[in-house]
């Protein structure tokens, strides 16, 4: 017997599924779905969630109500004061954190290597670093006089 939703939940967890494979639900993710929804927990509220991204309430309402339908489950249960995470909310926000960070890694590694390091070694020391700094801060030693080749 296949079951819709997570075991213990009831079917109120669940929304529409979309049509086709796991697989092809899951090649329709973005990062900025996992961004927002991150964001959207993290705050409480897709207003301050929509302020931290930059972008509308509407925006994100519509990017995570398809990242629902996608995955087939609710994310959230909306309260008259903010939304809270279902349990498949906070399960998936455990590995959409992963992702995230890795794809800040991935994002300064290409910005590190791009960014003009005048050798092999400097740029690896750099990439030792991204671990301990914000994309910023990697951004601004890049973009010292130190790190240009002369």
């Amino acid at each position: 017997m296949k079951r819709d939703w997570l075991p213990g939940k009831t079917a109120c967890d669940k929304v529409r599924p979309v049509q086709g494979s796991l697989e092809s639900r899951v090649r329709l993710l973005n990062i900025k779905q996992i961004r927002y929804f991150a964001s959207a927990v993290a705050h409480g509220s897709l207003t301050a969630a929509a302020k931290h991204e930059y972008v509308s309430v509407q925006a994100i309402s519509k990017s995570l109500s398809d990242l629902e339908r996608e995955l087939g489950y609710s994310l959230f249960s909306r309260k008259s004061h903010g939304i809270a995470p279902t349990a498949f909310g906070n399960a998936f926000l455990r590995e959409a954190t992963s992702v995230l960070k890795g794809f800040e890694r991935l994002e300064t590694f290409a910005t590190c290597w791009g960014g003009g390091c005048s050798n092999l070694r400097a740029r690896c020391s750099i990439w030792r670093c991204a671990c301990r700094r914000s994309t910023t801060s990697i951004r601004r030693a890049v973009a010292s006089p130190r790190w240009r080749s002369g």
